[in-house]
């Protein structure tokens, strides 16, 4: 009888260690959490790539709609691709633009996949809103583990520099633009809606806006009001490695957040 409750203790001190050290590993480095999600999603492909993972396209969508497909906005971080959806094939046709930035809790999606946590593709969503009359820039960006904040942000800035310097050649209306993210993408947007409202955040994350805040006409944030204190532990897990310093407190002057028409 001694022994056997020498065994039970043994085996549930075992227990408890080995739940103390996954604990312990999961919360201090959560990449590895993440990592197996990305392995189970991503299967044999990297979540980063300088590679188009599909061949470019520039043609009519069964739906009319005109995609320029895979275009390379910059070279310094991976997954820095993009694609442009017009409503039909007159290109030349004046709308407004709007930036699309998908969600994906940073350690997913893509802008062909759109958020992999989400109910329906949110590339659906792309071409309804091009049939309301946007030409939209559909944006990727680098995914943890291997790339943290403020990276998406500095990409974001890029596209649009990008789309800017090379707005006669796609003829895309840059003095009337919309930016829009869903989830992890809509934190982006209300990020870089800092940076245009508030020098000092600019200046503190060290990026200067691509672009004038008049320029800007709306920032649609599709994401729903978060309460960090009450995020379950996997869940600040999956936003915890967003970020590899604490946050900084930054005095915010304000900028009107709305939505377009539709």
């Amino acid at each position: 009888m001694k022994k056997f409750k020498k065994f039970i203790l043994w085996t549930l001190g075992i227990v408890a260690s080995l739940g103390i050290i996954v604990y312990v590993l999961v919360t201090n480095h959560p990449q590895l959490v993440v990592g197996g999600i990305q392995s189970f999603m991503y299967k044999e492909s990297s979540p980063n790539s300088y590679s188009p993972l599909y061949d470019p396209i520039d043609g009519l969508k069964e739906n009319g709609q005109y995609l320029k497909s895979e275009i390379a906005y910059s070279k310094d971080y991976p997954n820095s691709l993009l694609d442009i959806t017009y409503l039909d094939a007159n290109l030349e046709a004046d709308r407004p633009t709007l930036f699309y930035f998908h969600g994906g809790g940073f350690f997913g999606g893509s802008k062909n996949m759109g958020d992999p946590l989400a109910a329906s593709q949110s590339t659906y969503l792309i071409d309804d809103i091009v049939s309301k009359g946007y030409n939209v820039v559909n944006v990727d960006y680098a995914l943890v583990p291997d790339y943290h904040f403020p990276t998406p942000v500095i990409q974001m800035n890029q596209a649009i520099a990008y789309m800017k310097e090379h707005a006669e050649e796609y003829h895309l209306n840059m003095d009337n633009v919309v930016l829009m993210g869903s989830s992890a993408g809509g934190i982006m947007v209300a990020q870089y809606g800092s940076l245009l409202a508030n020098n000092d955040y600019a200046q503190l994350l060290n990026i200067e806006p691509s672009i004038a805040k008049e320029y800007v006409k709306a920032l649609v944030i599709d994401d729903a009001p978060l309460d960090y204190a009450k995020f379950s532990l996997g869940t600040k897990i999956l936003v915890g490695i967003m970020f590899q310093k604490p946050s900084i407190s930054v005095r915010k002057k304000s900028m009107p957040i709305t939505r377009f028409p539709m």
